[in-house]
């Protein structure tokens, strides 16, 4: 993902991707799925403050020319 002056590393925990929604799955395709709310999650941390350690470093989200968002 990135933001006006920088490209920006999300990274979402194995527990992230068990914890959205059940039954637990820690796959690419369910990474996939919640996207969207990774981002939008990434976003709030820094819009607020609140990105950690956890969170943060130099990349992005990119979308495929099929329209699938994938990470690089």
């Amino acid at each position: 993902m990135n933001d006006e002056t920088a490209d920006l590393l999300v990274i979402v925990t194995r527990e992230a991707l068990e914890g959205v929604a059940s039954p637990p799955d820690a796959s690419e395709e369910r990474l996939m799925e919640y996207a969207d709310i990774f981002g939008k999650v990434a976003t709030y941390k820094l819009e607020h403050g609140r990105a950690g350690g956890e969170v943060l470093s130099g990349c992005k989200w990119k979308t495929s020319s099929s329209g699938e968002a994938r990470t690089t």
